[in-house]
């Protein structure tokens, strides 16, 4: 008959646990690199928030603006009123990098219901790369220029264009 030897069954238990330590931390780092891959293969540049900073009025009354993020965040829907002449709104929008791809605002693209309404807008894009997971802030100025008194409505649209950097 053999002889129960303490240090080889203390050696065999340390051995065991630490085979089972190994296993679950492959597991949890594997699991976690997968989560990595994912995330940093995706690409997601969306406006994250719209808001109105400022307004400048031309009469007594005041323009009126209000900003609302659609499809996705890839669009913004712009609500104005403009009371009179020089009214002029200006607001801030968050544009954010959602995927581990670093990108570049190539364009917002505006488009309005209305052809006629003599509005200007102007927007300070940034011109370098938003790197993953990084926001930019965006102002966007829109101004009605118009000789006439004319009480106006409009929806505006402004559309995100990027592309990888």
């Amino acid at each position: 008959m053999k002889k129960n030897n303490p240090g080889k069954n203390s050696i065999v238990i340390f051995l065991c646990i630490t085979i089972l330590s190994l296993v679950i931390g492959f597991v949890f780092l594997s699991s976690r690199l997968s989560q990595l891959k994912k995330d940093s293969s995706s690409y997601r540049v969306v406006f994250s928030k719209i808001e109105k900073v400022s307004s400048i009025n031309g009469g007594d009354e005041d323009a009126f603006g209000e900003g609302k993020i659609v499809l996705n965040g890839h669009e913004i829907e712009l609500d104005l009123e403009f009371h009179d002449i020089h009214d002029e709104i200006t607001f801030l929008a968050t544009i954010q990098n959602k995927g581990g791809i670093p990108s570049q605002i190539i364009d917002i693209i505006e488009n309005s219901n209305f052809s006629d309404v003599p509005i200007k807008i102007s927007i300070d894009k940034p011109k370098h790369v938003i790197d993953s997971f990084e926001e930019e802030k965006v102002k966007i100025k829109v101004s009605y220029s118009s000789s006439k008194l004319v009480e106006r409505r409009v929806k505006y649209k402004l559309v995100l264009i990027t592309e990888s950097a």
